[in-house]
């Protein structure tokens, strides 16, 4: 006898159809030229011709610190190690990089953030088409303040994929998923928010919490969040991309 099994298929989002971490346009959360922090930037041609591609540097508010236009030969990578000075952007200046095929071939990116001492993290670039509304950072932390060696503190950023602004809702919940707080920031079209000692903000306190926990994201538009854990003594980061919900 035969036995015929029909399976129905549960659509995914176009979200989770797409690499996270290829694509022809790349976003870079955050980089710096300040005092404290500067950015390294490196792209990989992953196509079997040459890419041409555009960086675009903006500010927080989504203007535009400046562009940058080059040739990247097949098999070949573009690196500059103060990616916005070479931008012209001034000294204190920081916000997020946008990396883009303009003839529409594959490509791969990452910046580096190094401290003043010499301590750093890695941000992928990160494909805007994988860009969510609702979603989750895993791990976030308040063990204490600037300065205290040892202690951590997490700092929240949200970027706005697309020109208008965003208002977004971040929820802080402990390991058993019970609510402990929220706040809401609004974030400007083609900008980032950043919103420090997020376990403080969420739950309404200017002092060291002691808390752990997890954090549920919900935007009205489109955004990629990620979370900085900075040991304090040091200002050494760490950075983590938050992940869309799965549908």
């Amino acid at each position: 006898m035969l036995t015929v099994t029909l399976m129905a298929g549960v659509a995914e989002s176009p979200a989770q159809d797409q690499r996270l971490d290829v694509g022809t346009k790349l976003l870079i959360p955050s980089s710096a030229h300040t005092d404290r922090f500067t950015s390294l930037l490196v792209v990989l041609n992953l196509d079997n011709e040459t890419n041409e591609v555009t960086i675009t540097a903006r500010r927080t508010d989504g203007s535009t610190i400046g562009t940058l236009n080059i040739t990247i030969p097949e098999g070949g990578r573009y690196r500059n190690t103060d990616i916005l000075g070479a931008m012209g952007a001034a000294l204190g200046e920081f916000g997020p990089i946008t990396v883009e095929s303009t003839n529409a071939k594959k490509l791969s990116a990452v910046s580096e953030v190094s401290s003043a001492q010499g301590l750093a993290g890695f941000f992928p670039g990160i494909n805007v088409d994988t860009a969510w509304e609702r979603g989750f950072v895993a791990e976030v932390v308040d063990t204490g303040d600037r300065g205290s060696p040892g202690t951590h503190r997490t700092n929240l950023g949200v970027n706005r994929v697309g020109d208008s602004a965003a208002d977004v809702t971040i929820t802080l919940h402990d390991n058993t998923g019970t609510q402990l707080g929220s706040t809401t920031v609004r974030v400007q079209g083609n900008g980032m928010a950043q919103l420090n000692d997020v376990v403080r903000a969420a739950l309404g306190s200017a002092v060291i919490t002691g808390r752990e926990g997890f954090l549920r994201i919900s935007s009205d538009a489109t955004i990629i969040a990620w979370a900085s854990k900075i040991e304090n003594g040091f200002d050494a980061p760490a950075f983590q991309i938050g992940i869309g919900e799965a549908d």
